[in-house]
């Protein structure tokens, strides 16, 4: 796994505008001035949702005050960044993997090759100066499962069912799957929406509708056989993998029933099994574990193993699972870091205990740059962490 170097773009909002809040359909308006929060841990945010929504902090450390007035880029206005902003990945990745290319040649000879499925067509928005304030609505009442709203809309016949919008330029049935209504989905179904799109990283319908995570919409989508339980979508992620990034193992466990293989990798080298420890579900790990599909000290591109994921994630007790299942926690990745340098960078004290009382490392090894775990601790700022490993002997 790769250093990240840069941030996510920033999104535009439903209205276009400064505001980054989804618009309300008609009937809610006067009820709340607030906007609706999505469940779970996704309620603590509104950036967009990714396949690879866990993997969104960066690997460079934080900058300074002054660095970051001196960085920030001038406001733009809305109609700028509609044309500019790049839409949200849903592959995401918490080091950097190179540059994004949408239809990249790697992605064509998979898509040739029947990996993917076959060739999908994109979803692409109509074209428009700003979306007609129908379609606004309409990808609310989806976002939000307003049932009566999505059909008193569909049923003026003045909204493009497969326009591509909202907050996360979406078509509708995608943020409904999104968002775990199937009824909704079904409904759209009915009236005509195209499950097969993709969107520019490839992501379609059975991708988002495992982030989301309700096995009654994924259980639909896979009844509709639109697109294949292996598909690939952005960095080479199946729908499994998404799920299993999200702590869905019931979903995991249904996609594997249905012929999900879970023995593939993505295009950085992670397995599903990286891409659950990173999670940090533990019941999801030990699914995982149970298939036995994947070595627990398999290494990824940067040469991470899934324990030092989980140690990353600062997910204590998915470490301690790991070791007592083998893993072996005195590799080292591709700059050097042991599991102590990256549990000291995630910044979890239980963790970095967890990983001192293994007594596998010493606390002055060094990476590639020389840099100690307590360095790389000072580096991200967690001063207590590094005042721990100065406390057990760190010169």
């Amino acid at each position: 796994m790769a250093h990240r170097t840069s941030e996510s773009p920033r999104r535009v909002g439903y209205s276009r505008t400064q505001s980054t809040s989804p618009p309300r359909v008609p009937e809610q308006r006067a009820q709340s001035k607030s906007p609706p929060r999505l469940s779970g841990h996704r309620a603590q945010s509104q950036s967009p949702p990714r396949i690879g929504f866990h993997r969104t902090q960066s690997r460079s450390p934080p900058k300074l005050k002054e660095q970051r007035a001196e960085s920030k880029s001038p406001p733009r206005l809305a109609e700028d960044r509609a044309q500019s902003a790049s839409p949200p990945r849903t592959t995401g990745h918490h080091r950097p993997r190179g540059p994004r290319v949408p239809q990249s040649a790697d992605s064509q000879r998979m898509q040739k090759s029947g990996r993917t499925g076959g060739n999908h067509r994109r979803a692409t928005p109509t074209p428009s100066q700003r979306t007609a304030p129908t379609e606004f609505d309409l990808h609310a009442a989806c976002y939000m499962g307003n049932m009566a709203a999505v059909r008193r809309l569909l049923s003026q016949d003045q909204s493009d069912i497969n326009r591509v919008g909202g907050l996360w330029d979406m078509t509708p049935v995608v943020t409904a799957a999104l968002q775990g209504h199937r009824d909704m989905v079904e409904l759209l179904v009915s009236r005509g929406a195209d499950v097969s799109l993709v969107d520019v990283y490839c992501d379609n319908i059975l991708h988002y509708a495992c982030v989301g995570g309700d096995r009654t919409t994924v259980e639909f989508v896979l009844s509709l056989d639109a697109v294949d339980v292996n598909s690939r979508g952005g960095v080479g992620r199946t729908p499994v993998m998404a799920a299993a990034l999200g702590g869905h193992r019931d979903v995991v466990e249904l996609l594997v029933s249905r012929g999900a293989d879970v023995s593939l990798v993505d295009h950085d080298g992670d397995n599903i099994l990286h891409v659950a420890c990173e999670g940090g579900d533990r019941t999801t790990v030990e699914f995982v574990l149970s298939l036995d599909a994947v070595d627990v000290n398999s290494r990824d591109g940067g040469g991470w193993t899934p324990v030092m994921a989980a140690a990353r994630g600062g997910h204590r007790d998915v470490v301690e699972l790991l070791v007592s299942r083998g893993a072996d926690v005195s590799l080292v990745d591709v700059y050097g870091d042991n599991i102590l340098h990256v549990a000291c960078e995630g910044g979890d004290r239980t963790t970095v205990e967890f990983v001192l009382s293994l007594d596998a490392v010493d606390v002055n090894d060094r990476n590639n740059k020389g840099q100690t775990a307590a360095d790389v601790a000072r580096r991200w700022g967690h001063r207590q962490l590094s005042d721990l490993l100065v406390s057990r002997g760190t010169q």
